[in-house]
C-alpha cells in the first residue's frame, strides 16, 4: 500500500505523485503543470508554489 501525502499545490491528499525535497505534488497537478501555457494566469500559481521547494529544509 503507497503512503498517501498532502500536495503542495492543489492541497488534497493522494497517493501518486511525486516529492521534491520536502515538497510532494500529485500526479494530477504535476500533469496540469508540464502541459500549461506560460501565458496562462494558471502558470504563475504553479511558479510561486515551486519557489516553496528553495525555501524546505533538509535534514540528514
Amino acid at each position: 500500500m503507497k503512503k498517501k501525502s498532502r500536495c503542495g499545490v492543489c492541497n488534497e491528499v493522494k497517493d501518486d505523485g511525486i516529492h521534491i525535497y520536502q515538497l510532494y505534488i500529485c500526479e494530477s497537478c504535476e500533469k496540469e503543470m508540464l502541459t500549461t501555457d506560460p501565458g496562462d494566469a494558471r502558470y504563475q500559481f504553479f511558479i510561486e508554489k515551486l519557489k516553496t521547494i528553495s525555501k524546505s529544509v533538509i535534514h540528514s
